[in-house]
């Protein structure tokens, strides 16, 4: 059976964490990873498809606002809320023999995060260049059944031979770099800028987010709802930021955009 030529190592180890996601969530939910896989496939297809030397900042940009606003959506989606009672317990302890409270934090984050971790694996696999496949220019051969088209063609030619000589040897000297070193050199340069665009969009989406939390707990620290409403919105503005933005969104999409070669 043929492979896809442009399947990266990011794209396999998104579907093992979405198979890894779909034992830690709620049963009801798991039909709707069926629904965030189309909309990977349709985002993937309405989006331009980035190479290794060119890179785009709008796609960049589209790619982290999508992630940002489908992350937010799925997580409600999947059930959760800005209460601490809708924290889902039952799946925290699968596969733990003993009390882990690392095993247990993690399997409890993922549980509740599902939706949200997925779209940020989902939108590496969406932002990771993607190699092209050369294909060999067919070569032409004169078919015209016309002796004297024939019989001048190397007339032709030549003159194109003669041509290019002379627009060679009236140029002037340039330096002239390794072709493989600079493509190399502006490929891995562009992946670094795309990386780099996508994270700072995201860190300046939370960092406001907290700005207003912290704001609006401060203001309203006297209320008599401080420690029903918005103690555990802080809590959970702080499982966002740290959780989900630091160690998922960062650290996890740094792994994968590493493991972004084509295998």
């Amino acid at each position: 059976m043929a492979t896809d030529p442009t399947v990266t190592l990011a794209d396999r180890l998104h579907v093992l964490l979405t198979l890894f996601l779909i034992t830690q969530t709620r049963a009801p939910n798991i039909p709707l990873f069926l629904f965030l896989e189309v909309q990977r496939r349709c985002f993937s297809h309405i989006l331009p498809a980035p190479t290794p030397t060119s890179g785009s900042n709008l796609l960049t940009l589209a790619v982290a606002f999508t992630s940002l606003l489908l992350s937010q959506t799925t997580y409600f989606a999947f059930g959760g809320s800005n209460s601490i009672s809708s924290i889902d317990l039952s799946n925290a302890y699968n596969g733990v023999a003993n009390y882990n409270i690392a095993a247990v934090g993690v399997l409890l984050f993922a549980s509740n995060w599902a939706g949200a971790v997925s779209w940020c694996s989902a939108a590496v696999t969406l932002l990771l260049p993607r190699p092209q496949i050369e294909t060999p220019a067919p070569t032409t051969t004169p078919v015209s059944k016309n002796s004297t088209n024939k019989s001048r063609a190397w007339i032709e030619l030549e003159r194109a031979k003669l041509h290019a000589e002379a627009l060679a040897a009236a140029a002037p000297p340039a330096l002239v770099f390794p072709p493989a070193a600079s493509k190399s050199s502006s490929a891995d340069d562009s992946t670094s800028d795309s990386w780099t665009l996508y994270t700072t969009a995201t860190i300046a989406f939370t960092a406001a987010s907290l700005v207003a939390v912290m704001a609006a707990c401060t203001l309203l620290r006297t209320h008599l709802f401080i420690w029903t409403v918005f103690s555990p919105k802080y809590l959970y503005a702080m499982a966002w930021s740290v959780g989900w933005h630091l160690f998922v969104s960062v650290g996890l999409g740094r792994v994968l955009w590493w493991a972004g070669g084509v295998v």
